[in-house]
């Protein structure tokens, strides 16, 4: 067996070749250009040939013999002890190709275990007759139907051979086929087409399994077909559930080729231990193994099935998910009590802590996560370290619901928002929203930076204009013409003064001759060598020389070579200063004369003006900037329409394909949730009572509601809805509207100079969509739906049970699906819609109900039990275990003759037993 065949607990899918020869057989080999070899196979050859092939069971059914089983099983024995190369173990099912009066061959199989002796008394019960004269042709002189009889009495499985094939039932008389089909006995027939069409079959309505073997006479064609039968151990009970099961049980190799055990692209929980909880683990860790299809959690009230999947909610940090009215129960359990009598399901001292682990596989790969004390650790496998794990909800996807959470849902249909919202890529959308808030906030706050600019702006003009008005009093024509010279001049100055500080460096030295000019006494070079003292005389005369040169040059343009002021004084346009402050003087003079008395600010409002004039220059392109700002905003805000209308298409999509499975009616009202958007908005206008007219207010009818809101979720389509929402938002931000009462417009003026965010906020709102139920009460040609408020429990929970199962490929873990529903939704529902999920996604069941576990065709049942103050597992495995029937039928239904009375399924499979 392979690797991913072992680590699957319970039931998994076996490699079958239901029918398989061997040299034993009379015509191996024959017509076969190595004929002489393939007669001289050895059982060893033979069965390394049947490994190569990954077969995991073979059905030896060689001709009205069975000679060559105990060479196959004492071969196998021997390779298994040498550890042969290539060997696997493989499961050897003894079996007949039995010769039948009219040419009509019929399989035989027998289990794993049946020794040598009682093959060959089953055989000598067929009544062989050799009509032929040939020891290999021969026929039973016994009919089908008695050949069948033995060997159901014998423990075995009847199963036509090749029945669309010369010597297949189907090819034989029309009433031999009726006889056949009347009779019981028949678990499935050997078919090698896709289906069979005889009409007498399809009137017998036996809906048979369909197997499928290899009919091999050689080593090459061995396994060219095969079954795939879903069994949790190798024996003739679990072939006998398999194929009553068909579809669950069985599927041909024309059907599927691929190993369905390989789950590599789900997600699914492989096994889960808890060490030191307050009644479980204590002594011993606790353990328990899930199939990756279908786990049953079965066992008397208390023993703890549903504590079990409360600490798998406690390591996937699922508690949050649970409606409000179910955390208080959730956080009961997932607490340390304080004494004896608190309720409280964790340990926590200085020696023990409760912890609780599992093995999970995501697209292949096993992860192992741990829960201790509040937080879940990963185990990272490079380093083997646990660390904190991160995004477990994204990471490790699952589903978890109690019987009460199934109702709860249907009592607060918000609760589907989630699951809706899954199926398409929802978080994108949040993101763009998000980030379209953020722009539009950043832009809004732009605008107001801009706006407080633009009023500044309007101040600065107005002032600029008071102080034109008072200089031009005092700008007559005659001043006029002195202020132009003046400004004239004051320019020209400046111009000049420029031009004189370039060479301000080389008049301060002409100036300053001392620094050159320094009376200091004879040089001493009395103590200097001669040679260095005719040097040193050499180079002083040189610089002598050269301060002599220099100052000669300073005393011919020394009279360039003088102060600003002096430079100025002997220029001409000195002298047109002078003029012009005179007349500056006497102009003064004048208009004080006339009356003027603050003549002396005329030089500051110069100033005043010229500043100004600066100021307003950093102005000039407001207006251009806020229109800029304003188009950017206004296409935000357009783009918001856009993301709601995206969302309710998302969403519509995918409500449109919920209606079309199972009874529940999904109807999305956009933007229709009064409640929450009513509640939403008074949040941005911090007003959480008051103003009900303009926010919302039902009429005491019930039938119509006003205010904004209603405004909004009341209109007849989406594109209305949108109209209305935008003509909402407008006159609440508008500083002028008529539109509501002058005290709520007077909370809104006072909100936004307080709060200018707020504009904003209301401007990004987008009001929730509301999702309705209806239950259909009448059928899928003939509906009658009525609103679910009004469906009893079991309708609500089979309604939005079904809905579950629909909606998502993830993990989903229910916690007894089967309370409120009667009889007829727990077939229709529960069994019919898990034997359809389990084949791609996970479920983990805890049920009091032996319809669910038997009629499911549970891969993995586990009893659970309390024994000496501590939950247990009483037995596991797959339906064919012993202990597993027996709790099925003691624990669940009250005995074997309960069961016996009510499912025909594991009774009519075994009655042999």
């Amino acid at each position: 067996m392979s690797q991913l065949f072992d680590d699957i607990s319970g039931g998994k899918w076996w490699k079958v070749d239901f029918h398989l020869h061997t040299p034993g057989s009379y015509d191996y080999g024959n017509g076969q250009e190595d004929e002489a070899d393939q007669k001289k196979t050895t059982p060893k050859q033979y069965l390394k040939c049947c490994m190569e092939k990954n077969l995991d069971c073979i059905v030896v059914t060689d001709h009205n013999t069975v000679k060559w089983i105990p060479e196959l099983r004492q071969a196998l024995i021997e390779m298994r002890a040498e550890n042969a190369e290539g060997f696997r173990e493989i499961v050897i099912f003894p079996g007949i190709e039995i010769s039948v009066m009219g040419n009509l061959h019929l399989l035989g199989i027998f289990d794993p275990s049946v020794d040598e002796e009682n093959l060959y008394q089953i055989l000598g019960k067929f009544d062989y007759a050799n009509n032929t004269g040939s020891d290999d042709l021969k026929y039973t002189n016994k009919s089908f139907a008695e050949v069948m009889e033995v060997i159901n009495k014998n423990k075995g499985i009847a199963i036509p051979a090749h029945v669309d094939k010369p010597c297949g039932l189907l090819r034989s008389e029309p009433t031999n086929l009726k006889a056949a089909f009347s009779e019981t006995g028949i678990l499935a027939l050997e078919v090698t087409e896709a289906t069979v069409t005889n009409q007498i079959y399809t009137e017998s309505k036996l809906d048979l399994a369909y197997v499928l073997g290899s009919d091999s006479h050689n080593t090459r064609t061995i396994a060219n077909h095969f079954t795939w039968v879903k069994m949790g151990a190798a024996n003739i009970e679990a072939l006998k559930l398999a194929l009553y099961d068909a579809e669950d049980g069985a599927i041909r190799s024309i059907e599927r080729w691929d190993n369905p055990n390989d789950i590599s692209g789900r997600t699914y929980i492989r096994e889960l231990t808890i060490e030191n909880g307050r009644y479980i683990g204590r002594a011993t860790p606790y353990t328990v193994s899930f199939s990756p299809w279908l786990t049953n959690l079965i066992g008397g009230r208390g023993t703890g099935k549903s504590s079990v999947l409360k600490f798998v909610r406690l390591l996937l940090q699922k508690g949050e998910e649970l409606p409000d009215s179910l955390k208080k129960d959730f956080g009961d359990f997932a607490s340390v009590p304080g004494k004896r009598s608190d309720l409280g399901m964790l340990v926590s001292d200085d020696a023990i802590k409760t912890t609780v682990t599992a093995k999970l596989v995501v697209d292949g790969v096993e992860h192992s996560l741990m829960w201790k004390e509040g937080e879940t650790y990963e185990l990272i496998q490079d380093t083997q370290e646990w660390r904190p794990a991160v995004a477990l909800q994204d990471r490790f996807p699952m589903q978890m619901f109690s019987q009460k959470q199934l109702y709860e849902m249907t009592s607060d249909p918000e609760l589907l928002f989630k699951y809706l919202d899954r199926k398409w890529d929802s978080d994108a959308w949040n993101e763009k929203v998000k980030k379209l808030r953020g722009d539009y906030c950043n832009v809004r706050r732009e605008i107001r930076t801009l706006d407080e600019k633009k009023c500044r702006k309007f101040e600065i003009e107005a002032q600029l204009r008071d102080v034109k008005a008072k200089i031009a009093v005092f700008e007559t024509d005659r001043t006029k013409v002195v202020l132009q010279e003046k400004n004239q001049l004051t320019d020209s100055k400046k111009q000049m003064h420029s031009i004189y500080s370039r060479y301000t460096p080389i008049i301060e030295i002409a100036t300053n001759t001392n620094l050159i000019l320094k009376t200091e006494p004879p040089f001493d070079l009395s103590n200097v060598d001669k040679q260095t003292k005719g040097q040193a005389e050499v180079w002083i005369a040189a610089m002598e020389a050269m301060q002599a040169d220099i100052l000669k040059v300073f005393e011919k343009y020394s009279k360039q070579c003088v102060s600003w002021d002096a430079f100025l004084s002997e220029l001409n346009l000195n002298t047109l200063l002078v003029a012009n402050n005179q007349a500056m003087d006497r102009l003064i003079e004048e208009l004080r004369a006339s009356g003027v008395d603050d003549i002396d600010k005329y030089a500051e409002l110069l100033t005043l003006k010229e500043r100004y004039g600066a100021m307003l220059a950093d102005f000039h392109d407001i207006e251009s900037q806020l229109e800029k700002c304003q188009h950017t905003a206004d296409a935000l805000v357009q783009q918001l329409e856009v993301l709601i209308s995206e969302r309710n298409e998302k969403r519509n999509a995918i409500v449109k394909s919920w209606n079309e499975i199972g009874p529940l009616q999904v109807t999305l009202r956009s933007m229709a949730n009064v409640e929450k958007n009513a509640e939403a908005f008074r949040r941005i206008i911090r007003k959480d009572m008051e103003f009900g007219s303009e926010i919302f207010e039902e009429y005491e009818n019930g039938t119509s509601a006003k205010g904004l809101i209603a405004d909004i979720a009341f209109r007849p389509s989406l594109k209305e809805q949108l109209k209305a929402l935008a003509d909402v938002k407008k006159n609440l931000i508008a500083e002028k509207s008529d539109r509501y009462g002058k005290r709520f417009r007077a909370h809104l003026t006072r909100l936004f100079q307080q709060f200018p965010e707020s504009a904003e906020e209301i401007t990004m709102w987008i009001p929730e969509d509301k999702i309705e139920l209806a239950i259909n009460t009448g059928t899928k040609k003939r509906p009658a739906y009525k609103n679910i408020d009004a469906g009893s429990p079991g309708q609500r929970t089979s309604a939005i049970l079904s809905l579950i199962f629909a909606v998502s490929n993830t993990p989903v873990i229910i916690d007894q699906p089967e309370d409120d529903l009667d009889t007829r939704n727990i077939t229709t529902i529960v069994v019919d819609g898990i034997k359809e999920i389990k084949k791609n996604r996970q479920v983990i069941l805890v049920t009091h109900n032996p319809n669910i576990v038997v009629n499911t065709n549970s891969e993995q049942v586990v009893q659970l039990d309390y024994r000496s103050g501590q939950i247990c597992n009483a037995c596991s495995g797959a339906l064919q275990n012993h202990d597993v029937r027996d709790a099925i039928c003691n624990v669940m239904e009250g005995g074997t003759e309960a069961l016996k009375k009510r499912y025909y399924r594991i009774f009519k499979a075994l009655e042999n037993d």
